[in-house]
């Protein structure tokens, strides 16, 4: 078959001196393996801008000085001064000690923060170990045990009452487990963890 033989549609030719070769590759074939070429090459580009956005500067300037480190372990109330904290997806953490892990919710499962009860500012947490004890002007302090209330075989909820207007004017503060699951007490405010992962404990 000579070289002056007429292309033929859908098909690649090679000329040569002495004779035409016809590839046998189907359109879409090609198209597919093209596609695929470029994809990788996409993941390859995307892969790289990722890595190169995690990795730490080599450059560094001082845009400040940090003062004190506080953690808020129930959102709206006071704070607890770190010396030490690990820094970890979910926020500061020091023991059983975690930034922003418990929040104060009404029966209809709403949050409940200073901006509706401003005296929600005075409770004023501190953490000895597992014990989480809250305090409030006036009032006696109370405690509870993180280890036992944050445990997956926790069922019931320990009443922390004492707080007066602290408690909503409930008389009552209530915690829930360290998994999301709600606990209602009897004066209808629960407390349960501000996580949307299921962890296990502090």
């Amino acid at each position: 078959m000579d070289s002056q033989t007429r292309l033929t549609w859908g098909t690649i030719t090679i000329h040569t001196s002495k004779h035409v070769v016809w590839s046998r590759t189907p359109a879409p074939v090609v198209a597919g393996v093209l596609s695929a070429a470029l994809a990788g090459l996409g993941w390859l580009v995307v892969s790289r801008y990722l890595y190169q956005k995690r990795k730490l500067p080599e450059n560094w300037s001082k845009v400040g000085t940090l003062q004190e480190v506080k953690a808020y372990p129930i959102k709206s109330c006071g704070g607890i001064q770190l010396l030490t904290a690990e820094c970890t997806s979910m926020g500061l953490r020091d023991g059983w000690l975690r930034d922003r892990v418990l929040m104060v919710v009404t029966e209809k499962d709403n949050f409940v923060t200073a901006r509706q009860h401003p005296e929600m500012l005075l409770i004023q947490p501190t953490v000895n170990g597992s014990v989480l004890t809250l305090t409030y002007p006036d009032m006696e302090p109370v405690s509870v045990n993180l280890a036992e209330i944050l445990s997956p075989h926790c069922r019931g909820t320990p009443s922390l009452s004492g707080l007066g207007p602290a408690a909503l004017h409930s008389g009552a503060v209530r915690l829930g487990a360290a998994d999301g699951r709600s606990h209602r007490g009897d004066d209808g405010v629960r407390d349960r963890r501000a996580l949307e992962s299921t962890g296990r404990g502090l």
